[in-house]
């Protein structure tokens, strides 16, 4: 699939938790249900860090490990909202 559809996906799933944070494995489970082929954990990484660089999504750390990337918890904000329903 395209990076777009991908990130789509992506923004489709984290609207649909809203107000809830996804935690990032959950996330890749659920977008691996959506798209084929399936990503890895790097290519959601790259989809992610592409999508809050766009100001889109944002994510909450860990208080137990701030550093720890696979332990972050992933929301969608205002602008990721409006590009997934425009």
């Amino acid at each position: 699939m395209s990076p777009l559809t991908i990130r789509r996906t992506i923004l489709s799933v984290l609207g649909s938790a809203k107000p809830f944070a996804v935690p990032a494995e959950t996330l890749l489970a659920e977008v691996n249900r959506l798209v084929r082929p399936a990503i890895k954990s790097v290519d959601l990484a790259e989809h992610l860090t592409a999508l809050q660089g766009q100001q889109m999504i944002d994510y909450i750390a860990d208080p137990v490990a701030p550093d720890d990337a696979t332990a972050r918890k992933w929301h969608i904000k205002e602008a990721g909202e409006a590009a997934f329903r425009s």
